[in-house]
């Protein structure tokens, strides 16, 4: 449960920092967990439900102010060839 938060956590400030660079009007945000990704499509009342609804938000703010913005989240292999991977699994489990 806590690495499926850390994740969502991880969008939410991804979110954070599309919004804080204004010409973005296209970004795509990879995670490792498959679970996680599902969570962000089918909001439920589960724990984590709160950084859902905080994601919801972003995004729809970032939508509102930027006409034709496009957010892709795609699941990537972890640990598998890219760098820094384990590094941000790190922080992510911090941030939790």
């Amino acid at each position: 449960r806590v690495t499926i938060e850390a994740e969502l956590f991880g969008i939410v400030l991804a979110l954070r920092i599309i919004a804080d660079t204004p010409d973005v009007v296209e970004a795509a945000i990879c995670l490792d967990n498959q679970s996680a990704i599902t969570r962000t499509h089918v909001p439920r009342a589960k724990p984590g439900q709160l950084i859902t609804t905080a994601i919801h938000l972003a995004f729809n703010e970032l939508r509102a102010s930027r006409p034709g913005f496009a957010l892709t989240v795609s699941w990537i292999p972890g640990h598998e060839g890219f760098d820094g991977n384990e590094i941000a699994d790190k922080h992510a489990k911090l941030a939790a």
